[in-house]
């Protein structure tokens, strides 16, 4: 078996999907809290089941209208309670913050340097992820703050992150390593479930897979994308497209950008930027052999998407 598994433990407050929720790795300490901001103060801080006195790492969650995509600011503290009361007073903070996730150790051996040294690991692969806007300016180090055994301890911590914030709906720590090797599940297809898409035009020439196993849409090795980019292309995609291009993903030739390997990317419109160097609507520019949109595939199909535009 690939990866890591987990058994993961939920439990709804409220009974319901969007209220108060908890989430804990069975047989680890690491657990996390996920609420409204407008129930933080009227519930949460109030109830003594919830001790969120204690060293930690939260992201705070909502929409940034000019982009339209989500927005995550991404903190820690020794007194998490604290630090969330001093944010719910920010009026900046308050109109972009709907949503919170909250991760603590129950080891009390869980310190602000671990807490420092876990959010600095967040922030760096929050900020390769362009289905989201990020909204921490800065780019703190994790180097030096953790003597070495720690330091994997913490990498374990922040795996673990990640798994528990995709579980709870916040795909924010959902990307994946651009140098990942072809057997990586990211990039294994369902062969019963796969669906080829294609996209050509003046430039550009590429294919691509919505794997069933994944849920991402693969473009495929040997497709070509664009030589150059217009000014449309949006940053996130930009920053794709020149990081491919860096590690020889993506490689200059007489026609354009070819792909050197099957590429995983997390929606078809980060896809099809890529591929055409300009803003587009992967929904509806990525086309099936006969002609059918990708939106209308998955309308016609009733198949689960699980990308974000």
């Amino acid at each position: 078996m690939n990866g890591h598994t987990y058994s993961i433990r939920l439990f709804l407050l409220d009974g319901i999907s969007d209220g108060i929720r908890t989430a804990e790795i069975v047989m680890s300490t690491i657990e996390a809290y996920a609420f409204k901001r407008d129930l933080f103060t009227k519930r949460v801080k109030k109830d003594p089941n919830f001790n969120l006195k204690r060293a930690g790492v939260y992201v705070l969650i909502g929409p940034d209208d000019d982009a339209g995509k989500k927005i995550g600011y991404i903190g820690e503290s020794e007194n998490i309670e604290d630090r969330l009361v001093r944010h719910n007073l920010d009026g900046k903070m308050q109109e972009r913050w709907l949503d919170t996730i909250v991760f603590m150790n129950k080891d009390a051996n869980f310190t602000k340097a671990h807490a420092r040294y876990v959010e600095a690991e967040l922030i760096k692969i929050a900020k390769n992820n362009p289905a989201w806007c990020q909204s921490n300016k800065t780019n703190p180090s994790s180097d030096g703050i953790l003597p070495i055994a720690d330091r994997f301890a913490m990498d374990e911590f922040v795996k673990q992150v990640c798994t528990l914030s995709g579980t709870l709906g916040c795909d924010l720590f959902g990307i994946y390593d651009r140098k990942k090797d072809e057997n990586d599940p990211d990039i294994q297809l369902d062969k019963a479930e796969d669906t080829l898409f294609v996209l050509k035009g003046s430039g550009y020439d590429a294919k691509a897979i919505f794997s069933g196993k994944s849920g991402k849409i693969i473009v495929k090795k040997e497709s070509l994308a664009k030589s150059d980019t217009t000014n449309s292309i949006p940053p996130g995609n930009k920053k794709i497209r020149d990081d491919l291009i860096s590690d020889e993903i993506l490689v200059k030739t007489e026609d354009g950008y070819k792909f050197t390997r099957d590429y995983p990317f997390l929606s078809p419109s980060s896809a099809g930027g890529v591929v055409c160097g300009a803003s587009v609507n992967g929904r509806t520019c990525w086309k099936t052999e006969s002609g059918m949109t990708y939106a209308d595939f998955f309308t016609e199909k009733d198949v689960q998407e699980v990308s974000i535009e």
